[in-house]
């Protein structure tokens, strides 16, 4: 295993990864705002001091500053980068026929709507290039072993169990269990269980642990006790990529929210249960630990749920909603 990264080097793969995310974040808004012919005045990646930049033929500035935490698309009519309303006066009476605070509200809402769209996008094809060179990834939900004193051991389970839903969320993938059992801890339900071919209802008590992350915050986690197999990657017909990769795309989104709706934020901000593919290999590059099989609520926590929820809505995506739908005519 390679050693742990200096912390330089971990600030540079944090900018080149968060780079390209912006964007292609406010390129989705910009393209849709130039459909709409609503001009931009400035397209920055960063905040702060301009560190380099030029002025295109539509007039828009186009630059990179100096602290590299977001981005933002200032349309003609917005006051600051969080898109707060200019004055009527303060705009050029030439322009302001087109400007964004001044368009129908459903083509405000487009242009707003495009940069978290953008993202998803981009998630789609990334999954489609690994799915074409790699393969999808999936786990079996059958248990290979239950852990003494566990909920799942209380409850009755057993190995060679295949847990096909939980709380009736369908688990067609041991991934599938462990994302909705992290975020309930304590909670009761029920498992759809087909043992030899009968299915059980089988009630079960989520067992709950406590867990501190690298900078001594603690949170809880829901867990069963039980281990999954090996991780399987199947090569998927050129024809179902794109759906593929979409389903998979959703299925992640759909966990993530599900923790904000149970109110386990802080589980997706610390890590989730397992990793995606290409979080595994670069945590693999960088030296971090990777354990064979699964674990339902289990001890390997990553720091993937972050890129994901970066991956799918855009580090600017909050402050332009908040921003943006909030002007009226």
């Amino acid at each position: 295993m390679l050693p742990q990264p200096p912390l330089w080097l971990i600030l540079i793969a944090f900018v080149c990864a968060l780079g390209p995310l912006v964007f292609f974040h406010e390129l989705g808004h910009y393209l849709v705002g130039r459909l709409f012919r609503i001009p931009a005045e400035t397209f920055s990646i960063g905040f702060g001091h301009e560190l380099l930049g030029w002025t295109d033929r539509q007039g828009t500035r186009w630059k990179v500053a100096w602290l590299p935490l977001g981005g933002y698309v200032k349309f003609v009519g917005d006051m600051t980068p969080a898109s707060n309303p200019a004055d009527l006066e303060q705009i050029p009476p030439e322009l302001r026929d087109k400007a964004f605070r001044l368009r129908p509200v459903w083509q405000r809402f487009l242009v707003v709507l495009a940069g978290p769209l953008a993202n998803f996008l981009i998630a789609i094809a990334i999954f489609t290039a690994f799915f074409a060179t790699i393969g999808m990834p999936s786990t079996s939900n059958a248990v290979v072993q239950v852990q003494q004193g566990s909920a799942a051991a209380a409850a009755g389970i057993r190995p060679g169990d295949r847990i096909v839903s939980v709380g009736g969320r369908e688990t067609t993938t041991f991934e599938d269990i462990s994302n909705i059992v992290l975020i309930r801890p304590g909670q009761k339900t029920v498992l759809a269980v087909d043992r030899h071919g009968s299915m059980l209802q089988i009630p079960i008590t989520i067992r709950s642990a406590e867990l501190r992350d690298r900078f001594g915050q603690k949170y809880q986690v829901g867990r069963l006790g039980i281990l999954g197999g090996e991780q399987a990657y199947t090569k998927v017909a050129a024809w179902r990529l794109v759906p593929a990769a979409t389903l998979y795309t959703l299925k992640i989104t759909r966990s993530m929210m599900d923790g904000l709706w149970q109110g386990k934020a802080s589980v997706f901000l610390h890590g989730g249960s397992h990793s995606t593919p290409p979080a595994q290999c670069a945590r693999a590059r960088l030296g971090l630990p990777r354990r064979p099989g699964h674990h339902s609520g289990t001890r390997r926590f990553h720091d993937n749920q972050r890129s994901r929820f970066a991956r799918l809505m855009g580090p600017a995506s909050t402050l332009d909603w908040i921003g943006r739908l909030g002007q009226g005519h």
